[in-house]
């Protein structure tokens, strides 16, 4: 009997000295180490020094010791009364997170919008993040969708590509979209270029093919479709008489009308557009004068690629195929330069190409784009 009672007394005593040793290898947080000046008590005797001589009787406030400055990310700054405090932690917390989201984006973007995208949420991350207030977290997640959607077919059951419609027309909102003063919606010039490359790996039937019908004759003039302007006479024209010297004076623009249709960029050119669907009158009846005011789109290109953007205003809608011409404006008049397609419509925009030879970085302001009849 006793040796089964001394072997449990044994097994009890072991039990609790283990839990007591587990206990105690959780090791509690250590003080702050203490520093030379601090062991010295300098930091203290300054502290109290500050607050008994300079200002014990409060008539020299200025020279109390001020408090310590916290992190801009300080959590205490989220329940600060002050609004600017409180907004700066908001901000610099989120401007912090910058490494964390690229990192997430990279991880979607590998994953693909398959099976774990049947919600859309996937997509919808991806979407967010495009529009997402830092610039570099928006480049990431464009060039993730574009990673992604240039690698094998096969590659991951074929769910690596993210080009669904959402985001395809996120990408072209980005790259070509612009607001009602005519800047970019998209202010980052890095991002809309690596929208416009993305858009050409998930859309590669967008790209300009090679045109093999022939091309306009420069130099000679047509009458151009234009409100308040017609002419039969396809030749040059013979310097005009000092009555009608008005009527041919070239077409200026209203300071309102040229300060939102001109582009101060030395990348892209900003030209006129008129709409050509209203009555004619002959050369001799036009005037600068005229109360009648032509409808006006306008068109930014793009020299590098060789494309353009139109917006159309009013009631006016771009249809896709349709050809529009280009005018070059001359002491004279205007000669054809050239005819241009539309590929793309998105509302009111459509983003045109030209057809042959012509390069739009050779337009200059003034040249005027009309649509064809033909």
């Amino acid at each position: 009997m006793r040796f089964p009672i001394i072997a449990l007394v044994i097994v009890s005593v072991f039990a609790i000295s283990s839990q007591t040793r587990l206990t105690a290898q959780i090791p509690t947080p250590p003080p702050a180490a203490p520093t030379l000046w601090s062991f010295l008590g300098i930091p203290q005797a300054a502290q109290k020094l500050n607050a008994q001589m300079f200002n014990r009787r409060g008539n020299r406030p200025g020279m109390e010791a001020k408090p310590q400055l916290l992190h801009l990310a300080d959590p205490k700054n989220l329940e600060s009364p002050v609004e600017a405090i409180k907004a700066a932690a908001e901000v610099k917390q989120a401007e912090d997170l910058k490494p964390q989201k690229i990192k997430a984006i990279k991880y979607l973007a590998s994953i693909g919008c398959g099976c774990y995208d049947k919600d859309k949420k996937i997509t919808k991350a991806l979407i967010a993040a495009m529009t997402d207030c830092t610039e570099d977290v928006r480049l990431a997640s464009i060039e993730a969708i574009e990673e992604a959607a240039s690698g094998e077919c096969c590659a991951n059951c074929s769910q690596r590509n993210c080009c669904g419609k959402e985001v395809s027309e996120m990408l072209a909102q980005i790259a070509y979209e612009l607001d009602e003063s005519g800047c970019y919606l998209e202010p980052s010039e890095r991002v809309r270029e690596a929208a416009t490359s993305a858009l050409s790996v998930c859309c590669p039937n967008v790209g300009a093919p090679v045109y093999t019908e022939p091309l306009p004759v420069e130099g000679t003039l047509e009458a151009p479709s234009l409100e308040g302007v017609e002419s039969t006479d396809e030749s040059l024209p013979t310097p005009p008489s000092p009555e009608n010297q008005e009527a041919f004076t070239p077409r200026e623009t209203s300071p309102t009308a040229e300060n939102s249709l001109r582009r101060q960029t030395s990348s892209r050119r900003t030209a006129q557009l008129l709409n050509s669907t209203t009555t004619r009158v002959q050369p001799q009846q036009a005037s600068r004068s005229s109360t009648e005011d032509p409808q006006s789109i306008a068109m930014l290109i793009d020299p590098e690629q060789n494309i353009g953007k139109v917006r159309f205003r009013g009631n006016e809608h771009p249809i896709q195929g349709e050809r529009l011409k280009v005018w070059s404006s001359t002491d004279y008049g205007y000669r054809l330069a050239g005819r241009l397609e539309v590929f793309a419509v998105y509302n009111q925009t459509a983003l045109v190409r030209p057809l042959g030879n012509l390069e739009l970085a050779t337009l200059s302001p003034g040249t005027l784009v009309v649509r064809s009849d033909d």
